[in-house]
């Protein structure tokens, strides 16, 4: 199976013949500003879902943010939830 942060190094998006290669899979405070920023104001094409991030809570398990209710939670690395890749802030 593929994991999150893997996916989200290999993704690629070329606009106007410009390639951006340096995307990540970004912390549970990088999500938080994403709900709060863009989901909030329905920008970025933020679904209504959970979403993982790079932040670890403990070993077997991360931290993932709820982009219907906007609360942080934690599950075991093992249960799978969307990425969202990004870019540098």
């Amino acid at each position: 199976s593929a994991y999150a942060a893997k996916i989200c190094d290999d993704y690629t998006v070329t606009v106007a013949g410009t390639a951006y290669d340096d995307w990540f899979l970004p912390s549970k405070y990088e999500l938080n500003e994403m709900y709060e920023n863009l989901k909030l104001d329905d920008l970025g094409g933020l679904s209504g879902t959970t979403y993982l991030s790079s932040s670890e809570y403990y070993f077997h398990s991360a931290w993932n943010q709820d982009f219907s209710s906007g609360n942080p939670n934690f599950n075991v690395r093992s249960n799978q939830y969307r990425v969202r890749p990004a870019r540098a802030f």
